[in-house]
């Protein structure tokens, strides 16, 4: 056999989780692009581990379309105290419906904040 026969491939977890995922649903990587509104060419980079580490709100859009809770892929990106931290702010008591409502801004703001990485002041 020679080298080039050889397909060496390492997969992350996280493309083992999605891939997985679309399996159990049934759906290939475009089609769960075009229902999901989701970017096929960042599906496809999760897809073949290029892409590894995502944003907050690129990692929820994909938990929601692959119909698994938050929680559990936060934690699979290694995020699980990004999830304490959102549900802590968003179920605050007396929030009006409109302070709960889901907003783009303040999720990439607080992704900011989770990310910076801490100083030892």
């Amino acid at each position: 056999m020679a080298i080039s026969d050889v397909k060496l491939t390492t997969s992350s977890p996280l493309a083992n989780f999605v891939a997985g995922r679309l399996a159990e649903l049934d759906l290939k990587p475009i089609e769960f692009a075009r229902l999901h509104n989701f970017d096929q060419g960042m599906l496809s980079k999760i897809l073949t581990s290029v892409k590894i580490k995502l944003e907050l709100e690129t990692a929820l859009r994909l938990a929601e379309g692959l119909k698994v809770p938050p929680s559990d892929f936060l934690s699979l990106l290694g995020k699980e105290k990004s999830h304490e931290l959102i549900s802590r702010l968003y179920l605050v008591p007396n929030l009006k419906a409109k302070e709960t409502k889901f907003d783009t801004f303040m999720v990439r703001r607080f992704w900011r904040i989770v990310d910076t990485p801490t100083t030892g002041r």
